[in-house]
């Protein structure tokens, strides 16, 4: 489906916004049987997951062959997010509330950021949405990225990619301050 979001890419020519469809990635998770050890620290054991992921790094630093990794950050479809957070608020709409889907798609979440999904097909929903988790944030060797990438592969096309970049960007720049101006509110 063409909608404007994505372009096909060149096969082996890895890009900013290059959608990887398959990749190993470590998963920390606490152990069931967790006990604190004497420094007090919670146990964790890594869990190997395959998943879908979308390249981070800037074109211009993949271009000059700088460095043999690459930063990826894992990708989900609406559904698969929802699964993961469950609890937290991310089902459905109903009733023309406002959801936690609608504070992602305005950017009021900072740690993730929405995109359409390339598989999808018309009649668009509100669930044709891939979910890309700036948490998630990982590398991984260049030529493993770079041997996926196929004609098949989808790349976000200008200017959904500086949307995409400008939101991984401002999950990083947010400063807090311990003492902020007063609000301009009437009291």
């Amino acid at each position: 489906m063409d909608d404007g979001w994505w372009d096909r890419s060149n096969p082996g020519e890895l890009r900013q916004g290059q959608l990887l469809e398959r990749f190993e990635m470590p998963v920390l998770r606490p152990l069931e049987d967790a006990h604190s050890g004497e420094d007090g620290r919670e146990r964790v054991g890594v869990e190997i997951r395959e998943g879908r992921g979308i390249v981070l790094t800037q074109s211009c630093d993949l271009v000059s062959k700088d460095g043999p990794f690459v930063t990826v950050c894992r990708v989900y479809t609406a559904h698969e997010f929802a699964a993961e957070q469950d609890g937290y608020g991310f089902d459905p709409p109903t009733n023309g509330t406002r959801s936690k889907w609608e504070d992602i798609r305005r950017g009021k979440v900072v740690n993730a950021h929405l995109v359409r999904s390339p598989f999808a097909s018309p009649p668009l929903d509100p669930w044709s949405v891939l979910v890309v988790d700036f948490r998630q944030v990982l590398t991984i060797p260049r030529a493993a990225a770079a041997e996926q990438v196929t004609s098949e592969t989808h790349r976000l096309r200008s200017p959904y990619l500086e949307h995409f970049s400008q939101a991984f960007a401002r999950s990083f720049m947010r400063v807090g301050l311990p003492s902020d101006l007063p609000s301009f509110k009437a009291r």
